[in-house]
């Protein structure tokens, strides 16, 4: 007994594979989706809030971090 006919026995339904100019036809329509949706939900606005928040966090945290790691490799702040 073949693999391929104990799956038809057993009843488990074969997948289908899909012609590659059907799948071909699916990538413009989903990046249509996925571009509508992004000016939809104003997400430029939402992506440039948090650019601007990561910003204002990660410079004092840069600095914290260089001045602890000169604090404790005996490093004079100046050159830091």
């Amino acid at each position: 007994m073949t693999f391929a006919s104990a799956k038809a026995s057993a009843g488990i339904a074969q997948a289908t594979e899909e012609p590659v100019c059907l799948s071909l036809c699916k990538i413009p329509c989903f990046w249509r989706i996925v571009f509508s949706e992004y000016f939809l939900n104003a997400c430029i606005t939402r992506a440039s809030a948090l650019a601007y928040a990561l910003l204002l966090t990660l410079i004092p945290l840069l600095a914290v971090v260089a001045f602890m790691a000169a604090s404790i490799m005996d490093i004079h702040p100046k050159q830091v």
